[in-house]
């Protein structure tokens, strides 16, 4: 059975994790993407990809 989002838990505080400065994961998107560059982030969809594009970092293969 699928919840609502009216029914959905929240996550507690300390679980959640702040997504960064949307201008500095811009700036590191557009950089790969410029430079057609194929990230693990990007490919693997990875979640904490903002936190790491919020510190200026990428993972490559």
């Amino acid at each position: 059975m699928v919840k609502s989002a009216e029914t959905r838990e929240r996550l507690p505080e300390w679980l959640r994790r702040p997504i960064g400065n949307a201008s500095d994961l811009s700036t590191v998107q557009q950089i790969i993407k410029h430079h057609q560059t194929h990230t693990i982030c990007e490919e693997g969809r990875c979640p904490n990809r903002g936190e790491c594009y919020a510190q200026k970092t990428a993972t490559f293969c």
